[in-house]
């Protein structure tokens, strides 16, 4: 896994793992410090790589009020103005495994989902319009970069795993890449096809 401190760590590709203008998902496991860093902390956002003004940006989130709540936030490039699922409770203590699903396409919007070790949130679904696949795109881990000059919203904890489909996985698929709490290589998981856009073993060898 790779340790971020809530400070100033980050992972910052041009290559996105996923096509943002169409549908996708991605997994990865995560885990969090008994006493995380205060405030709002990315896991990870999808962005139009510019430092200021109106831009589309999909993010996860840990937010600032209650420090084991996260949501999606979505913002829709104009003004900047963001929407936002549900917030999600979680637990604070060892590894979990979040899994996202979005079916927007260029032409239409979608939904998307959240599944938490392997189970799907209820009610915290987000309608979600696709990014602008013209505009310079980046992917972040850790941090974002909206309307600021320089990163900011840092993780405090550890990420592993990170992988990317340009599809919607299913339910099953999901309870697959869980694995009851074991994690697996999901290039090669039973029950899950193996059509990965990404693969991060986040400081692990391959």
């Amino acid at each position: 896994s790779v340790a971020f401190d809530g400070v100033n760590d980050y992972a910052k590709s041009s290559t996105l793992p996923v096509d943002e203008s169409g549908a996708f998902s991605v997994a990865f496991w995560y885990q969090r410090p008994s006493s995380p860093v205060a405030g709002y902390e990315t896991l990870f956002a999808l962005s139009e790589d510019s430092s200021a003004g109106n831009y589309r940006m999909w993010a996860l989130a840990f937010v600032a009020a209650g420090q084991s709540v996260f949501r999606i936030q979505v913002t829709d490039g104009v003004g900047g103005s963001a929407a936002q699922s549900n917030t999600i409770w979680t637990t604070i203590a060892g590894w979990n495994h979040l899994a996202i699903t979005c079916d927007a396409t260029s032409g239409a919007a979608g939904t998307s989902k959240i599944y938490v070790n392997g189970a799907y949130q209820t009610g915290k679904d987000l309608a979600t319009a696709a990014l602008d696949s013209s505009a310079s795109s980046a992917f972040w881990i850790g941090a974002m970069r909206f309307g600021y000059s320089t990163p900011g919203n840092y993780f405090d904890g550890n990420i592993d795993e990170f992988s990317g489909w340009d599809r919607v996985l299913s339910a099953s698929e999901i309870t697959a890449l869980y694995n009851s709490g074991d994690p697996t290589d999901p290039r090669n998981t039973a029950g899950v096809t193996g059509d990965l856009s990404a693969y991060y073993r986040m400081g692990d060898a391959v």
